[in-house]
């Protein structure tokens, strides 16, 4: 083993699990939105996953061959896990979204009301008419006109990621038994489907903040958000996959040492920015919510999405009146 480099995964590791560990306390000693906070403790959790997964995936490369059955048993539960984690946290995210603009009906409201704002921007007028004029009539029918594309633009988005919830861990043990088949042309076409798929689900999600984003605060931080959960999926997916297409030799240690090295690095990157973007106070108080437990992860695809309360955002001092039951 080259001891610079282990020292070096060693310090990365550290660093990104402390990270994770600092959002986790955070927000489980400071709840106040139950549903968005404890969507938040679970991606600090997987965060710290992830940095382990690396970690434990770089020493793998020196304790046993990649074409080992040891070596490939590991990495087929690694990566199925791997893609239901990932399929779970952007299926999370999109819960996350709905929950702060008020549940699915109002996340439905806004995209009929992206629709309707399109389908009447040519025909804006400068006075208010009565409510008896036909413009007022017009501009009923252009609500119920819009209401329908809207539901169905909501839907789509939302089985866009449903679908890669499915796919994605399928796609998952494909990639892992084609070692043992070692077939070029499965290798391909696996690495492009995981490709579209994780595209087309990124797609979904900045389609729904396109549209429900007139309802969202600035200090919610969306963009800083999406940004650090595109990132992490981009890491554990998208990437392996592109590393997969362009590097002949994708099995050879030196390659894989290096490749996970990087892949540390950029975990520490996004659990840094994790701390900001997810922190305590880009959230504001949510009631009227069903309780929702830490390990109930499969809640989050719960539909409809109950409408909730919101107030303010809550400060560092009046945060700390509620408890969750971890």
């Amino acid at each position: 083993m080259v001891p610079w480099i282990f020292a070096l995964n060693c310090v990365i590791f550290l660093a990104s699990v402390f990270a994770g560990c600092y959002s986790f306390t955070s927000h489980a000693d400071n709840v106040f939105n139950s549903p968005a906070q404890i969507v938040t403790i679970r991606f600090a959790f997987i965060f710290i996953l992830t940095a382990v997964s690396f970690f434990f995936q770089f020493l793998s490369t020196e304790l046993t061959l990649p074409s080992s059955p040891q070596a490939i048993v590991h990495d087929m539960v690694e990566d199925v896990i791997t893609g239901v984690v990932e399929a779970i946290m952007l299926l999370s995210f999109f819960f996350m979204l709905v929950v702060h603009v008020g549940g699915t009906d109002r996340a439905v409201h806004l995209f009929a009301e992206s629709h309707e704002t399109r389908g009447r921007a040519s025909t804006m007028t400068m006075f208010t008419p009565p409510s008896s004029s036909p413009v007022m009539k017009d501009k009923a029918v252009d609500e119920d006109i819009a209401a329908k594309p809207g539901l169905h633009e909501y839907m789509r988005c939302r089985n866009v990621i449903l679908a890669f919830v499915y796919i994605r861990p399928v796609v998952s043990i494909v990639m892992v038994v084609n070692r043992w088949l070692d077939n070029w042309e499965l290798r391909m076409a696996m690495a492009s489907v995981n490709i579209l798929i994780t595209l087309a689900a990124v797609a979904a999600i900045l389609v729904t903040i396109r549209r429900i984003l007139p309802a969202m605060q600035p200090q919610f931080q969306v963009l800083g958000k999406f940004f650090v959960i595109k990132g992490l999926l981009l890491v554990r997916s998208f990437q392996w996959a592109v590393y997969c297409l362009l590097v002949t030799d994708h099995n050879g240690l030196p390659a894989l040492r290096k490749y996970f090295t990087m892949c540390s690095i950029e975990c520490l990157f996004f659990c840094l920015i994790f701390t900001v973007a997810f922190r305590p106070a880009t959230f504001r108080r949510v009631d009227g919510f069903p309780g929702m437990s830490f390990m109930g992860v499969w809640d989050v695809a719960m539909h409809p999405i109950p409408p909730c309360h919101d107030s303010k955002y809550a400060s560092p001092a009046d945060s700390k009146v509620h408890h969750m039951h971890v």
